[in-house]
């Protein structure tokens, strides 16, 4: 692999990880509001999706190219919309009925189910290295997901046999922050998530000069018709208009913007293998708010998660996928006629336009 295709990679990797750690307060935004989760998806969206207009012509290369670059896009905008619109849904509520830490943990696992709609989907094939770091992540997530679940079934029985006796439970008896609710739109948040990335791909292909960005425009609107109909436009305390322009206007937009640039120049699973990264941060902006610590089960996981994460860059970027496929790997013919990954993948890679999620 020349140099230029890897510092190219390189830079990428480093705006993608920027627009991760800028999204990473996110999740203690959430716990911010006062008002319900509707009424500050409704409000937080609406911010969103009005500041993340100019993306799109930042994105195309100016007003006039972003404008047929959305025209292009047709009504592809309005699945990716609804896809979003569902992750949105399924984060928030996620977030507000279990720990933080587990619900990013679990939507970490994405790239997993994206590799499964993409094979299913697509017909894409996935380098062996890919493979061997979706084990890696489905172990952790396991870890997470029947820990957590063994962790609530435990607290309740603890709970029901001190509601039987007559000593008086300890407010800690019962874990608040590990409902089964939240755990399993934790998991069906990435199942969606996955499918935004996949339809993303499939969009991008068959129309490459198409706008990733117009569906999430589409967001805002989608949210006040849920909202509007749900009667949550009511706001008692007006410090949550603020929380919502900080965390809809501010956070989101410029995160999506590098995350929806910079990755072009990515795999669609390395995109999602460096979303791990919120795994962790997330977690200690809030628990440096005081919110919640991690449950142990969830830290594990993260740990196995991370590790998967690190072991996985430091191949594909260190020159060991390229080493494989010069000496006729996997990717290659078995006669020593392999494949560069970057090089010679150069217009699917381009043609990869991944929008990360969480928010």
């Amino acid at each position: 692999m020349s140099s230029s295709p890897r510092k190219t990679r390189v830079i990428a990797v480093l705006v993608t990880l920027f627009g991760i750690l800028w999204l990473s307060p996110d999740s203690v935004l959430v716990r911010l509001y006062s008002c319900s989760v509707l009424t500050q998806l409704m409000y937080k969206n609406l911010f969103f999706s009005l500041f993340s207009i100019p993306f799109i012509a930042l994105d195309a290369g100016g007003w006039e190219k972003g404008w047929l670059a959305s025209k292009e896009t047709g009504l592809w905008a309005i699945p990716q919309g609804l896809l979003f619109t569902l992750t949105q849904y399924c984060f928030t509520y996620s977030i507000t009925n279990t720990a933080a830490a587990t619900t990013l943990v679990l939507l970490a696992s994405s790239p997993l189910f994206s590799s499964f709609w993409s094979r299913l989907l697509l017909k894409e094939k996935l380098k062996w290295s890919t493979m061997a770091a979706m084990v890696g992540g489905a172990i952790g997530i396991i870890i997470v997901f029947v820990g957590n679940l063994a962790l609530e079934n435990t607290s309740h029985s603890k709970t029901n046999s001190a509601n039987n006796s007559t000593t008086i439970p300890s407010s800690t008896s019962t874990s608040t922050m590990n409902h089964p609710l939240g755990i399993t739109l934790g998991l069906c948040c990435a199942i969606s998530v996955a499918l935004y990335f996949t339809l993303n791909r499939h969009v991008s292909k068959i129309r490459p000069k198409s706008s990733q960005i117009i569906g999430l425009c589409l967001v805002g609107p989608m949210c006040c018709f849920v909202g509007l109909f749900g009667g949550a436009w009511h706001v008692e305390v007006p410090i949550d208009f603020f929380w919502a322009f900080l965390q809809g206007g501010v956070v989101g937009p410029v995160a999506f913007g590098a995350l929806a640039i910079a990755p072009k120049h990515l795999l669609a699973s390395e995109v999602g293998l460096l979303q791990l990264l919120e795994t962790i941060v997330g977690p200690i902006w809030v628990y440096v708010g005081g919110y919640e610590i991690p449950p142990l089960e969830t830290v594990y996981g993260g740990v196995v998660l991370l590790l998967t994460l690190a072991l996985y860059f430091a191949w594909e970027l260190g020159g060991g996928a390229e080493l494989v496929n010069k000496n006729g790997g996997v990717d290659g013919d078995g006669k020593g006629n392999g494949i560069e990954t970057v090089s010679q993948q150069g217009k699917e890679i381009k043609q990869q336009h991944v929008i990360a999620v969480v928010s």
